[in-house]
């Protein structure tokens, strides 16, 4: 039920009505139970130093419902059953990795080919961004990367809108993040010693200095 144009399902609504988003059901309820998939066009990203994808999506959808975001790398067609499709990122107890990436887990629709469960689900009231790096693609294969948004359906609950997507941008991070510690070595704390360890092995080498900064001060105060 994946349509481009202006969507005026009962919940589903852009501000602007001269923009078009990807949804599922322009002017009316989507069609569950589904599944489907939305894809994309081939993309290389070999030369992105810091490859990332940043949408804006809203989701209406029923209990047990879901979306996730999938990636291939190999030769086959999108239409071939054998191509092998992997979800982007995941979530566990409530932590995603990436930003409002995924809020369902075990879900039993099983959205995506490797049925993780993790998905979008639930009533939005509102657009959301989300974003996810893509520096697990491995290097190799970086030169033909291909997405889809796939959905997963029951028919639990009658007259939802589904999931609609816009404004999917794949490039470099534009954003670096600065943690800043204070940290007394002479302190007795034992506090202060886990959260000086946490901060030290926050961020491994290969990303330092790119997406994260750290300084640690070290100071004179509370003293021994």
């Amino acid at each position: 039920s994946w349509g481009w144009g202006n969507p005026q399902g009962p919940v589903i609504k852009l501000q602007d009505p001269s923009n078009n988003a990807w949804t599922t059901g322009l002017t009316s309820a989507f069609n569950a139970p589904e599944r489907s998939a939305l894809y994309s066009a081939c993309f290389n990203i070999a030369d992105l130093d810091r490859p990332i994808m940043t949408f804006s999506s809203f989701t209406h959808l029923g209990t047990g419902d879901g979306v996730v975001v999938e990636y291939s790398t190999d030769n086959l067609n999108v239409a071939d059953e054998d191509k092998v499709w992997i979800t982007l990122g995941s979530i566990n107890q409530g932590l995603s990795t990436g930003v409002f990436w995924y809020n369902g887990v075990s879900l039993p629709t099983k959205p995506g080919k490797d049925e993780t469960g993790y998905g979008w689900t639930g009533k939005d009231t509102q657009w959301r961004e989300s974003k996810h790096s893509l520096a697990n693609i491995p290097a190799a294969d970086r030169d033909k990367v291909t997405f889809r948004f796939t959905i997963a359906s029951a028919a639990s609950e009658a007259g939802l809108d589904g999931f609609a997507v816009d404004n999917v941008r794949i490039g470099n991070g534009t954003r670096t993040v600065l943690i800043e510690n204070f940290t007394n070595t002479a302190s007795t704390d034992p506090n202060m010693k886990i959260v000086g360890d946490s901060v030290k092995g926050f961020v491994n080498s290969s990303t330092a200095g790119l997406e994260l900064v750290k300084i640690n001060y070290h100071v004179g105060f509370p003293g021994s």
